[in-house]
């Protein structure tokens, strides 16, 4: 299986609107490819805040939903399918049959 990599910068939780350079990154900030994202195991997390999630399965490479506790947790944990679908699962269109294809990979990762 071959994921698409993106990079994002993932900052503070809840600060929607910080933005990360990735020159220079504030010190709360740090770089993590969607790839080492999307294959961290999944985590319920902390606390009984429970809301619907979605983790990629890497096992099925498909996203599934599961229950978030609130905090902790791993960065594996998309609020909606599509935002998981975008970044972890492989793009069917170019599969072909049944065999993998690298889409969208970046040159400079």
């Amino acid at each position: 299986i071959i994921i698409t990599v993106a990079r994002q910068c993932v900052g503070q939780e809840g600060s929607e609107s910080m933005k990360c350079d990735f020159e220079r990154l504030p010190p709360s900030c740090h770089v993590i490819s969607a790839a080492a994202r999307c294959l961290q195991p999944m985590s319920e997390g902390g606390c009984s805040d429970f809301a619907l999630f979605w983790y990629f399965h890497a096992g099925s490479a498909e996203c599934r939903p599961f229950v978030y506790g609130g905090c902790g947790g791993t960065q594996n944990r998309f609020s909606s399918r599509r935002e998981c679908q975008s970044l972890c699962e492989i793009d069917r269109k170019t599969r072909g049959n049944q065999s993998d294809h690298v889409g969208n990979i970046p040159s400079h990762i």
